[in-house]
């Protein structure tokens, strides 16, 4: 993990208010070596009403042979979601639903991103300044998730 923040945006919102959730999620290749590819991924949620804010970014290596990194970046559930980003999305999970419960607000769902997942550029990003949560790549939509504790 490079970056973790949270707030809470309104006193409104509590544990178990029923609310839907605003997801953005991105993965770029960053670099790639023999053998090698790291990837910087963001994951930001939005709670609806509006209450709460989770944004978690970092970078995330893959190693094996050359084929099988190609597999690997390549390959796509059920839902279309890159494999290689629900990997990562797991272990971020877990850090978003621990941030929830210190806020007091409702818990993410597990499943959120298995939803809708919209397919963008896998172009790295341009030099300019972006945030993390505009970056091209993978990019989920809003969802219209119910409170999944």
């Amino acid at each position: 993990m490079k970056s973790v923040e949270a707030s809470r945006t309104s006193e409104d919102i509590k544990e178990d208010t029923k609310s839907t959730f605003s997801v953005t999620a991105s993965i770029i290749e960053g670099t790639r070596g023999p053998e090698t590819v790291s990837m910087k991924f963001s994951v930001n949620v939005d709670t609806q009403p509006a209450g709460a804010r989770i944004f978690v970014s970092g970078t995330a290596t893959v190693n094996g042979k050359d084929e099988e990194l190609e597999t690997i970046l390549d390959e796509k559930d059920g839902d279309g979601i890159p494999i290689v980003f629900m990997a990562i999305y797991k272990r971020v999970y877990s850090i978003m639903y621990l941030l929830a419960g210190t806020l007091k607000v409702p818990y993410p769902a597990p499943g959120l991103l298995k939803i809708n997942f919209a397919e963008t550029s896998q172009q790295p990003p341009s030099t300019a300044s972006q945030p993390a949560s505009q970056e091209p790549a993978q990019q989920t939509e809003k969802k219209d998730q119910k409170d999944g504790k």
